[in-house]
């Protein structure tokens, strides 16, 4: 729906936004704090863990693993042993750009190390074989910088010891941790612990500084391992080195790898609301379930402090000021020595940016020149030079004196008017009432009507037919002149111009309508559509066609906003730093922090902010808050859906969802990524063409991949969803279709006897039951695997074994099979709408569906009543069809085709209820075609057919392979079923004497208007054990 679609960097929702950020802070839950994070030096920016955690972030990386020798300061104790000036202890770390800004080393107190000799040298390490030490009696030892930073010797803080961590392992490296605590996380903690100082040697795109070693200056940070490594091999400090393989984070945007960096930045306390989070995370029905109380709750629980800022520039503003001070302002209530207070503001609306916004105190009140001689005739006058001919009428000249009567303004301190005769004498008859001097009365030929003298002398319908629309106006310009766009940037201009000039002035604008429509756009910030509706909305309250009536006055509410070219509102960088803030406690400046909103925020104010709530729309939202349903692929637990869920549950109390469906990946066939450069997958559009968009929406529905869980795509199996689902009910449609013009449209399938049409119609209620249960679970998988089940009962049983009451002589009987398929059609149509849309749409039609589409039918909730079902009817069935599956395979044992009739089927169980049952029996019969079912428990095995074929039984069944032979020529000749044929038949005596014997049986069965016997060139072939027949088929 690309009328009605929102985005996230319009306006209003970045008002929204604004304003959910407004209430966490009066909450006092979002602060500025530093923490190290991972951060892309590429994009300049740290990541949330939530970003950092996506699919793919995470890669195999190899890097250098390196032993480092940290020389320990002499004379030192270490238990019985005193370090000389050969002693030195082991750090192992994958990451030796850090190596630099190393400040301490860190070590288990309880993790044995071993002191053993390698040369001349004495090393500590707790991996290798030597004299046993606690860590213990290694914390407080100091050891030599490996490089000497002047900021870290200048800072006055103790560096260069050795400290007790419980972060310490074995498990690889030596035991001892080297401690960089701008660039890692443990680092960073244990450096607070510590009070050593905090000193970036990186700049914010990953080059070292001036504070770094000479050698790396400048050096972006991945490239500096191997320069660290080498410098270090020079002065015999690197002990070993390996390659190391692991798993490394990188941007999710530009794969860049991460790094850990000690930032300042804004956050959001989870952890006070944690609880809350937790407790409503029970209301939600998760799909896959096992998601609530496991990875969800997982995320929940474990989750950080959110981050919000990014150091980027395309995105929606933080909108935090913060107090600095300026000699523009006036500084009171300071400590000596201090030009700033620290105040801190959260601007959360468009109306509090201006109310903070710095003011000129100026007034500004427009008014529109009175009635001149165009107006009257409703001539376009756009011209200066033509404007002579156009003066004030004296409807005009009365019409300015009544307005100055009534406006209240008190004082005028200038006047700023458009060159045109009318706006300058109406400016004129204001400046005599008021007494101000030529000096005070200032022309400004940015307030002249818009430039398009094409138009002029011209009627006003001649302009509004030059345009297709309102919009256009914006855009399209006149053969000669402007169009409204350049029209709103000059009056614009001047507006902010004037503004920035005075001060505390009451200042009045003469102009003309156009201008000061757009005035007042500008003044609002509003783009075209809404400066539009602004227009549209002072003609519905003025009757006027104009935003200002000739000779009123209004006044102009106008105060600088961020704006971009065409003086719309946009509260994007840089504009929204061009405007200046005062400090409501100082008077300061205030200035904003440079730092842009996660976009993670925006995507979680969907719910709220696609309705610009709480500043319109307030009882929709409320209305549809919190959402019935929301479904996306599962990693949106650790995103959109947690970030959803924490945001309703600060703002609102809720949940922002009931229900949430998460998708699993569809994987190519051999389980890889689906990948264009690999070919591994089936173009989608050519899998649309061949199998049908119903296909693949039940394919995908019905498989795992909506209970969380990857899927392997595979055409086969889209193909069979198409043929055991799609097809399946498409011909039982179809079946009906050729029919339906025999029924009478008046008979009610639920008051059929028949078992078969109740039989159909039960199951079809269970269905419509179940599918229900478990839609209304959102477990669309439960809710569609049954359909294929159903459509193959209603084709192989119900269809197929009500084929011949469709054609046969019995009406009372035809119509109810009719009614009942019309029935279960219509009703499935309904069922299988939200999966196969089209399908369900064209068997609705072609059924005769009453509405417009099936899509505006009421669900159905269950069809049957007690009085209609008959018991155990559908396990009643399940029993008749299992007996004829065994008595097929009988058939097929003894080599008897189904269409040669035998004496009878034999059933050992007594307590079946079938046996009290001619219904049923006569469906065992008819399927089977047989004469009759018997219940013998005398017999050995459970069913005993008898194969014995009598002479009449042989002439049976050589009656029912004539009949399926006439069958086939007539499907070969695409004849409709109530087509009448003509036989002309050529055969002996006996195979005369055979059909004369049923030949009305076989008019009957095969449309046979004419029966002839005689010699024929033409026909088909009919074998019927020895006697041959030559058949010539005729319309």
């Amino acid at each position: 729906d690309f009328d009605n679609s929102y985005k996230t960097m319009d306006t209003a929702y970045m008002e929204s936004v604004w304003w959910a950020l407004k209430q966490m802070w009066d909450k006092e839950l979002i602060y500025e704090g530093r923490k190290v994070l991972m951060y892309c030096t590429r994009c300049e920016t740290p990541l949330s863990k939530a970003e950092v955690a996506m699919d793919n972030s995470y890669k195999m990386d190899t890097d250098e693993a390196v032993k480092v020798k940290f020389k320990l300061k002499p004379g030192q104790k270490i238990g019985d042993w005193t370090t000389d000036d050969n002693a030195y202890i082991l750090a192992w770390t994958t990451t030796p750009w850090t190596l630099p800004s190393n400040l301490a080393l860190a070590v288990g107190e309880d993790i044995e190390y071993k002191i053993f000799k390698q040369g001349e040298e004495n090393l500590i390490s707790a991996k290798g074989e030597g004299v046993k030490i606690s860590g213990k009696n290694l914390v407080g030892l100091e050891y030599e910088p490996l490089y000497e930073i002047p900021a870290v010797k200048n800072s006055g803080k103790k560096t260069h010891y050795i400290a007790a961590a419980d972060f310490v392992t074995t498990e690889d490296g030596t035991g001892i941790v080297h401690i960089a605590p701008m660039y890692g996380e443990d680092d960073y903690n244990l450096g607070l612990k510590l009070g050593l100082p905090m000193i970036p040697l990186l700049d914010p795109s990953g080059h070292f500084t001036e504070d770094a070693p000479e050698f790396i200056r400048g050096q972006y940070w991945k490239k500096s391992n191997k320069l660290v490594m080498e410098e270090l091999q020079s002065r015999g400090l690197l002990f070993a080195s390996e390659k190391h393989t692991h798993s490394y984070p990188h941007c999710h945007r530009c794969e860049t790898p991460l790094i850990y960096n000690a930032l300042s930045s804004w956050f959001i306390n989870i952890q006070k609301v944690k609880n809350r989070l937790k407790e409503l995370n029970e209301k939600i029905n998760w799909v896959p379930e096992h998601l609530k109380h496991g990875r969800f709750l997982n995320i929940v629980e474990g989750a950080p402090d959110w981050n919000i800022s990014r150091n980027r520039y395309w995105a929606s503003p933080l909108p935090i000021w913060k107090c600095v001070g300026s000699i523009k302002y006036k500084i009171s209530n300071l400590k000596s020595g201090e030009n700033y207070c620290g105040n801190q503001v959260l601007v959360g609306s468009l109306e509090e940016l201006k109310k903070h916004t710095k003011k000129s105190g100026n007034r500004y009140f427009v008014m529109r020149h009175g009635e001149g001689e165009h107006n009257i005739g409703n001539v376009i006058n756009f011209s200066l030079k033509s404007s002579q001919k156009y003066p004030l009428t004296e409807t005009g000249k009365k019409q300015v004196l009544e307005s100055i009567k009534k406006i209240k303004i008190g004082r005028i301190d200038l006047i700023f008017y458009s060159d045109f005769l009318r706006t300058k004498e109406t400016a004129f008859l204001v400046a005599e009432k008021f007494g101000l001097k030529d000096e005070n009365m200032i022309v400004d030929k940015r307030l002249r009507e818009l430039d398009a003298v094409f138009f002029d002398g011209k009627n006003s319908s001649d302009y509004e037919n030059y345009f297709s629309n309102k919009i256009e106006e914006f855009s399209k310009a006149s053969p000669d002149g402007e169009n409204l766009n350049d029209l709103k940037s000059r009056v614009g201009d001047f507006l902010y111009e004037i503004d920035k000039k005075f001060k505390d002035k009451n200042i009045l604008i003469v102009s003309h309508a156009g201008p000061i429509w757009m005035m007042f756009s500008v003044s609002g910030g509003l783009n075209e559509k809404e400066s539009i509706n602004l227009k549209d909305m002072a003609r519905k309250n003025n009757g006027n066609n104009e935003v200002i009536k000739t000779g009123e006055i209004k006044e102009l509410p106008f105060v600088p906003l961020p704006h971009d070219k065409n003086f719309t509102l946009d509260l994007h960088k840089p504009y929204i730093d061009k405007v200046e803030l005062v400090c409501d406690k100082c008077g300061g400046q205030m200035k904003r922090t440079p730092e842009v909103l996660d976009g993670w925020f925006e995507s979680g104010a969907m719910p709220f902010a696609e309705y610009h709530y709480p500043f319109e729309n307030k009882k929709e939202f409320e209305k549809r808050f919190p959402g019935d349903f929301v479904a996306e692929y599962i990693a949106q637990t650790r995103t959109w859906f947690y970030y959803m869920h924490a945001i309703a549950a600060i703002l609102f109390g809720d949940v922002s969802f009931k229900n949430v469906v998460s998708t699993g990946t569809i994987l190519a066939e051999d389980g890889s990524k689906m990948s264009k450069s690999k070919g591994n997958y089936t173009d989608p559009l050519v899998n649309l063409d061949k199998f049908g968009a119903d296909a693949l929406r039940y394919y995908l529905m019905a498989s795992p991949v909506m209970q969380g869980e990857d899927v392997r795509f595979s055409d086969n199996d889209l193909k069979e969803a198409r043929n055991k689902v799609i097809n399946i009910l498409w011909n039982t449609f179809k079946f009906f279709d050729l029919y339906k013009k025999d029924y009478d449209g008046k008979t009610d399938a639920l008051e059929s006897e028949n078992v078969l049409d109740r039989w159909i119609i039960t199951k079809l209620n269970e269905l419509i039951k179940f599918v229900t249960e478990n839609l209304e679970a959102y477990d669309t998988v439960k809710a569609v695997r049954p359909i294929e089940g159903f459509a193959n009962d209603f084709s192989t049983w119900y269809v197929r074994r009500s084929r011949e009451r469709v054609k046969g002589g019995d009406e009372k009987d035809k119509q109810y099979a009719l009614a009942t398929l019309r029935f279960v059609l219509l009703e499935i149509a309904k069922l299988i709408a939200p999966v196969m849309p089209f399908l369900a749409e064209a068997i609705y039609k072609g059924a005769g569906g009453k509405k417009e589409s099936v899509h505006m039918e009421n669900w159905t909730l269950q069809i049957l009543n007690p009085k209609f079902q008959i018991q155990n009817i559908i396990e009643d069935m399940e029993e008749v069809r299992s007996i004829v599956s065994l008595g097929l395979e009988a058939r097929a044992k003894a080599n008897i085709k189904v269409r040669q009739p035998l004496a009878s089927l034999k059933i050992k169980n007594q307590e079946s209820r079938i046996m009290n049952n001619e219904d049923l029996k006569q469906l065992i019969k008819d399927e089977l075609n047989i004469k009759d079912v018997l219940f013998d428990d005398k017999i050995s095995e459970d069913m005993e057919l008898d194969t014995d074929i009598t002479p009449e039984l042989k002439e049976k069944g050589g009656l029912r392979e004539f009949v399926r032979a006439v069958q086939d020529m007539r499907k070969k000749a695409n004849l409709k079923p109530d087509q009448k044929i003509s036989l002309q038949i050529e055969t002996d005596s006996a195979g005369e004497k055979f059909l004369q014997k049923f030949e009305q049986e076989l008019i009957a069965q095969t449309g046979v208007k004419e029966l002839y016997f005689g010699k024929t060139e033409k026909g088909e072939e009919v074998k019927i054990d020895e006697t041959v027949f030559q058949v010539n088929l005729s319309i």
